[in-house]
């Protein structure tokens, strides 16, 4: 074995002094085994072990979880639609054994200063829940060991290699003890992190730069309003409330990174000043009483550049994280996870095009949120000069007859909120490697990928602003269009 060989991210566990294969790991000649190994054990991961664990039984499956369990989690909203996917897991009836606190419906201020309700007795589909997500995490882990998947408590990724027919996956375990653990595929449900994506080279793209400043109350007096969960839009972001099991409350102020700095949201003191200008909020709480200092959790909206590749794909936050205003991320993770396990199976069948499928459903995915994020943040009119809301109510000001060319080395150009995976990068670069109007760009766009036109106009305004695009000058006839020729 030549040592420029071995990957980068599996060079630290030999001794550069040595022969590389003569300093291995014991662990790593005698490496552990498995069919599948998803990284990550909440519900995007156990959501997919255990569909796999139904429809392929034949599998050996190994669920990695880091954590303990025992650190806070946030994510509590369970929306109506998940009934469905519960019952599809067969986890339905002992979900309901673990007794949740039922959410009822929706108050939302939102564009007026009026509140609106969206109670869920309407819905065929039933209540929705607030979650003790440690609790419920756990559960389907466990409810995935029972059915026989195993699991690998307080493991941690650290590296990974590439094999003739899979991956050598380089663990380390709550003792200290390095692990060697090959796998014919690999799913990534490691959250935002995405481990084992980014070993291998994927990009996370960012719509935005949100986090949550959540901070727990106690209310054991039940002096709070109701259980519905609580959203209302405030200057600086948006608020949002949930009555958890056990007499708790989790609120949060949703904004972006930046101003949780100059708010000083970190601090109980500045976090519950700001509180009191969100008056429902504090109505709400009644006479609740803050627990702790707050917790800020992230909470951006963003995707990897690719989610599947060789004989791995990604799922969950891994994959795609949604703004938290959908209330989407549970559902989300188990559809995923279901999702993914179809695609793991058939790729394992020697089905090619099980990934590409599973891709395009991303993709879907992402396109439908882009869309219905723009027109919730659109009907937010009360505060148009705060950065919070400028932000998300960008307008398109490029003309559509202006004439765009990419820039020499566009490719070299920093893009930390890009908007588009790296394949559709690569295509928009490439549809300007010639001047062409933005309105010609944006229409060949539009019908490859189905996102709306305002997209990709703002796409376009972006990538003029970071120099990867060049705004070129009008011709003053017809023979100065590099392609005039071909109408010739």
């Amino acid at each position: 074995m030549r040592w420029n060989a071995i990957p980068i991210t599996c060079r630290k566990f030999f001794r550069v002094t040595l022969d590389p294969i003569d300093c291995l790991p014991i662990a790593m000649f005698h490496p552990q085994t498995t069919h599948i190994a998803i990284i990550g054990a909440g519900p995007a991961g156990a959501a997919t072990a255990l569909a796999l664990s139904t429809h392929a039984p034949e599998l050996r499956i190994s669920l990695i979880e880091a954590s303990d369990y025992r650190q806070m989690r946030f994510g509590e909203t369970l929306h109506p639609a998940a009934r469905l996917l519960l019952q599809r897991l067969q986890l339905w009836d002992a979900f309901l054994a673990e007794n949740h606190a039922p959410s009822h419906g929706i108050i939302s201020i939102w564009g007026q200063d009026a509140p609106t309700h969206n109670d869920f007795f309407t819905s065929l589909l039933g209540l929705g829940f607030h979650l003790d997500r440690c609790r419920f995490d756990a559960w389907m882990m466990t409810v995935a060991e029972q059915r026989g998947v195993r699991i690998m408590r307080q493991n941690r990724l650290t590296g990974a290699m590439r094999t003739d027919t899979g991956w050598r996956l380089q663990l380390i375990d709550a003792d200290n003890r390095r692990i060697a653990l090959d796998a014919d595929f690999v799913v990534d449900a490691g959250g935002r992190r995405a481990p084992f994506a980014r070993l291998v080279g994927a990009r996370r793209v960012l719509y935005d730069r949100l986090i949550g400043a959540f901070l727990l109350f106690e209310d054991k007096q039940d002096t709070a309003i109701d259980s519905r969960t609580l959203i209302e839009a405030s200057a600086d972001g948006w608020w949002y409330g949930a009555r958890l099991p056990g007499g708790r409350i989790a609120a949060a102020c949703m904004t972006d990174v930046d101003i949780t700095r100059r708010l000083s949201l970190a601090h109980r003191g500045a976090w519950l000043t700001a509180a009191m200008q969100a008056q429902h909020l504090s109505r709400w709480l009644g006479g609740a009483q803050p627990t702790g200092t707050p917790i800020l959790c992230p909470a951006q909206a963003g995707r990897l550049d690719v989610c599947t590749g060789w004989h791995w794909l990604a799922v969950g936050d891994a994959a795609v994280s949604f703004d938290p205003l959908s209330g989407q991320g549970l559902v989300q993770a188990l559809r995923g996870g279901i999702s993914a396990a179809y695609a793991i199976a058939d790729s394992l069948m020697q089905q090619p095009a099980a990934s590409v499928r599973y891709a395009a459903g991303i993709d879907a995915e992402v396109c439908a949120f882009l869309s219905a994020r723009d027109h919730y943040y659109a009907l937010e009119q009360r505060w148009p000069d705060q950065h919070f809301w400028r932000r998300r109510q960008q307008r398109v000001e490029l003309s559509p007859q202006q004439l765009l060319q990419a820039a020499p080395e566009a490719d070299s150009h920093p893009a930390s909120l890009l908007y588009l995976s790296q394949a559709q990068r690569r295509r928009v670069l490439d549809l300007c490697l010639r001047q062409r109007t933005a309105h010609e760009i944006v229409h060949n766009l539009c019908v490859e990928t189905k996102l709306p036109a305002r997209h990709w106009l703002l796409v376009l305004q972006y990538l003029i602003k970071i120099g990867a695009l060049i705004l070129m000058p009008h011709p003053r006839s017809l023979s100065d269009f590099p392609s005039a020729n071909l109408i010739k």
